[in-house]
């Protein structure tokens, strides 16, 4: 009767998570972890600019919103010309519509389309965050397949089954798997987090417009 026998070596060896993770034994799940480590770089580069950048916007919400209501009349166009900021636009946008005698209809079209703009420019790259949060399982459910692969190549060839024969495409399965799902996780939370703050902007950018328009009755055009 033909039968394996599970044999190992009684020598004590550790290794650290980084010697697992690079494991230069298994070309395949380097290079598969190396990706998925560039693309974490990337989604936390991604995810930190935006964050500060959001923050920055509503924190501004609450002085913009009461200079519209109190100093209304002394806004000029030229000072919000060259910001950046989504608030500022539509108010620049406002008084160029105004200054141009559009009706109100008109101004309140120019301001929901200078609004969609803004949120489309703000919203620009969180679709990276939700691609990689897709993609990065997927990525190392590769390495996990290509490593069982290997196992089974080597143990093909194999008389007996022994740990050598098999640990590296285990390595290369395990670490990708968990190099996939780390990936994935950061970018899924860090998406739904900012798409939570680009919503709320949304909502102040609303109440801004809203606000904006009290003011357009002066020229009696409906």
């Amino acid at each position: 009767m033909n039968t394996f026998f599970l044999t190992a070596e009684p020598t004590e060896t550790t290794k650290t998570f980084w010697e697992v993770f690079v494991n230069t034994d298994e070309l395949v799940g380097l290079t598969i972890n190396v990706t998925l480590l560039l693309i974490l770089g990337y989604v936390v580069f991604i995810f930190v600019k935006k964050y500060f950048d959001y923050n920055s916007i509503l924190k501004s919400y609450s002085a913009i919103n009461r200079k519209i209501e109190e100093e209304y009349d002394s806004m000029l166009l030229s000072k919000y010309d060259n910001s950046t900021n989504p608030f500022k636009k539509l108010i620049s946008k406002y008084i160029s519509t105004q200054k141009d005698g559009n009706k109100k209809s008109t101004a309140e079209s120019q301001l929901k389309n200078q609004g969609d703009f803004e949120m489309a420019r703000l919203g620009e790259k969180l679709g990276v965050l939700a691609t990689c949060s897709g993609v990065a399982p997927m990525i190392g459910f590769l390495g996990t397949t290509l490593g069982m692969v290997s196992v089974f190549i080597g143990l093909e060839g194999a008389g007996t089954l022994e740990i050598k024969t098999i640990s590296g495409g285990i390595l290369t399965a395990m670490t990708t798997t968990v190099s996939g799902l780390v990936v994935g996780i950061v970018a899924y939370v860090g998406y739904n987090h900012l798409v939570m703050k680009l919503e709320k902007i949304a909502i102040e950018m609303e109440n801004i417009s809203f606000n904006l328009m009290k003011n357009y009755d002066k020229k009696g055009e409906q």
